[in-house]
């Protein structure tokens, strides 16, 4: 989708060791070293993701939160990586070569395609899907851990009160893990499944839904959304229990009783998005979906 900040050697320190305790949810290294993050901007200026209502590509939405999430998270001591910048080419399995991180974080901007229209949600536009999701794969060899990272995070934006996207429940009928927080099963997605360390994938925003990308090109909305997922991490590295519970088993798609009742609380939320998209505007033109990973 973007070094140290050091006003002194003993407030460095300080910062340091609070943000690196020896024994953390994270894999184990030496607690004078900061704990490193690799971002993966979704796509590249030849695969391009998805179009925007503005007809704005993803992978440029992608590279703009990346840097702002790896500023957000230099600033609080970590070490931050990205697989690839803005005007460079990067394949899935180039994504998933590199080495001496501590946690993947892919960042992608969601969409929403006229295919979807014949599974019935009516009115289908644009303004019918909207929000972020989070994404793991059971086969990520650090699953436990990945839902972990996922579910803090979630549960960062949740308390702030930030739209999880109902879509893919109602819609593209992915494997629910939980759906208050809106984490979602991507088994075969290859930046998650091939990674040897705890991966996950954040969808900001539906860009095709024009009061979503307006979010998305808010810097407001950005820093806010942005300093839940940091908050997140941070919760993820500072937890020193240990105990990294297993996640949930999957809410198979033919089993989502009570799904429009959680579309109709989403829906029901304070935010101008949602009560638009409630209303069910019509009239936007579609753009095709750019696949993740």
């Amino acid at each position: 989708m973007i070094s140290f900040r050091t006003p002194g050697l003993l407030l460095a320190a300080a910062l340091l060791c609070a943000l690196t305790p020896a024994a953390v949810a994270g894999d184990s290294s030496s607690p004078e070293s900061p704990r490193t993050v690799l971002l993966d901007p979704g796509h590249d200026y030849k695969s391009t993701g998805a179009y925007s209502s503005s007809n704005v590509p993803e992978y440029r939405f992608n590279l703009r939160i990346a840097d702002e999430l790896k500023a957000k998270l230099e600033s609080r001591g970590y070490r931050v990586m990205v697989t690839h910048g803005a005007d460079e080419l990067s394949s899935l399995a180039d994504r998933t070569r590199f080495t001496n991180y501590d946690i993947f974080v892919s960042l992608h901007h969601d969409s929403i395609d006229e295919e979807y229209c014949l599974h019935g949600i009516k009115p289908c536009t644009t303004y019918s899907a909207y929000g972020y999701s989070l994404w793991v794969s059971p086969e990520n060899p650090q699953y436990s851990k990945s839902y972990r990272l996922a579910d803090l995070i979630g549960t960062r934006l949740t308390e702030d009160h930030f739209i999880h996207s109902v879509h893919h429940v109602m819609v593209t009928r992915r494997e629910v893990l939980d759906r208050a927080k809106g984490i979602f099963s991507f088994p075969h997605c290859y930046v998650l499944r091939h990674n040897k360390k705890p991966a996950i994938l954040i969808e900001v925003a539906v860009i095709t839904n024009p009061l979503d990308e307006q979010n998305a090109e808010s810097a407001d909305f950005r820093s806010r959304f942005l300093e839940n997922v940091a908050g997140g991490i941070d919760d993820y590295f500072q937890d020193t229990s240990g105990a990294v519970p297993p996640p949930p088993q999957p809410e198979s798609a033919n089993n989502r009783t009570g799904a429009r009742s959680g579309k109709i609380q989403a829906r029901s939320r304070g935010t101008a998005s949602g009560r638009t998209a409630a209303r069910g505007k019509k009239g936007s033109r579609q753009h095709r979906n750019g696949k993740r990973g």
